[in-house]
């Protein structure tokens, strides 16, 4: 799943909410929302992460919010100046985010305990690399609960069913920002 594929799949589980919320989309590669708030435009983004999506491990991605004047141009994804989107989300959605990247890394995990041995020669050398590449990395930020001094936590996938389970926080992760910079809190930035 390339990340083309992968901003179609978010984005089709977050658009229509975020269009009843109020935000419109913005034409970019990858899922983007604004809306104007007060005499600011609030920017919100889905970026793929650094690292690339492999078979049977999946890929990461991570959320970010920016809030600029309504004439300055459009933030890009990883640039100074975000806010810190996990410092708005309460505990209990600070436990979903944590619950949904360990369901991601387990399910990474049970495909290479029980996958390896089944594959040829060549392809078991492949997926050995990229599970000492990837797994113990994530292992290490899945395991993590420092998240919400960071501002761009990876967030991991391994299918279209994690992708959808994304969704749900997401969308949740970006309402608490939402309402936040509605009545003036501005975490970062």
């Amino acid at each position: 799943m390339n990340s083309k594929t992968f901003y179609k799949h978010i984005a089709a589980a977050v658009n229509t909410t975020m269009s009843e919320r109020g935000f419109e989309r913005n034409k970019r590669s990858y899922p983007c929302w604004q809306q104007r708030i007060g005499s600011q435009v609030l920017h919100l983004m889905i970026k793929t992460g650094k690292y690339p999506w492999q078979d049977y491990i999946g890929g990461n991605f991570s959320l970010y919010a920016f809030l600029r004047a309504p004439d300055a141009e459009l933030p890009q994804a990883g640039e100074w100046g975000a806010l810190y989107v996990f410092d708005y989300a309460d505990e209990p959605l600070q436990q979903r985010i944590l619950a949904q990247n360990r369901a991601a890394y387990k399910k990474a995990v049970a495909w290479d305990m029980s996958q390896l041995s089944h594959l040829s020669d060549a392809e078991q050398q492949l997926a050995r690399s990229q599970r000492a590449l990837f797994l113990p990395i994530w292992r290490d930020e899945v395991e993590s609960d420092r998240p919400w001094m960071v501002v761009n936590k990876e967030l991991f996938y391994t299918d279209e069913a994690d992708i959808q389970a994304w969704g749900e926080i997401v969308l949740a992760v970006f309402a608490r920002v939402a309402e936040q910079v509605r009545s003036g809190v501005v975490l970062g930035g």
